[in-house]
């Protein structure tokens, strides 16, 4: 019987609050009346919160400033961006449909692969090319060097970015367990 009363107690969504009715000590509204329990924002765990963090540090590793993408409350995906080593800034996208995709290194590697495999010189070239500045700022063959250095930058990056985000999670972990030892030894000098 107290089974079955914990089951309608815990579906009664006009006395609770995530399935909890806790008062710290204060009174409860009773008047307080909930209709519908969701959210639009997405709340990260503390483990996804490190592996963003471990990611933004992968492309700081191989000199690309990261910006996330953030759409209705919930991280979609990065903007890397990083100058050529003749100036021109370069922006680009890895986004995800699942945002779940944006906390899988494998997901990520992929997309990595993508945007280098697609990365096109002639594009690019002609692409900046339009622009009067720029034709006086760079010859043709300039801008096949310098384009030439950017894209081996992005096959470095989806080569090489999910062993060095493993690596950099190994220092943390590392680094983690240092701290929590250094507390355990402060805590039994007492």
């Amino acid at each position: 019987m107290g089974f079955i009363f914990y089951l309608q107690k815990i579906t009664n969504y006009d006395e609770c609050i995530n399935n909890i009715r806790v008062s710290y000590g204060k009174k409860i509204n009773e008047d307080f009346n909930i209709k519908q329990l969701e959210t639009s924002q997405y709340i990260e765990t503390n483990e996804e919160k490190n592996f963003i963090e471990n990611i933004v540090k992968t492309f700081e590793h191989f000199e690309y400033k990261t910006s996330l993408l953030i759409y209705d409350g919930v991280k979609q995906g990065f903007e890397i961006e990083k100058w050529t080593n003749g100036g021109v800034d370069m922006i680009q996208t890895i986004q995800f449909e699942d945002f779940r995709n944006l906390y899988n290194v494998d997901k990520i590697e992929e997309e990595l692969e993508k945007v280098a495999e697609n990365f096109s010189i002639d594009d690019e070239i002609d692409l900046h090319r339009q622009g009067n500045d720029y034709k006086q700022a760079f010859s043709i063959t300039e801008s096949l060097k310098d384009f030439t250095e950017y894209h081996q930058d992005l096959q470095e990056l989806s080569t090489y970015f999910k062993d060095k985000f493993l690596r950099i999670c190994q220092e943390n972990e590392k680094e983690i367990a240092n701290n929590n030892y250094d507390i355990a030894d402060s805590l039994s000098d007492y």
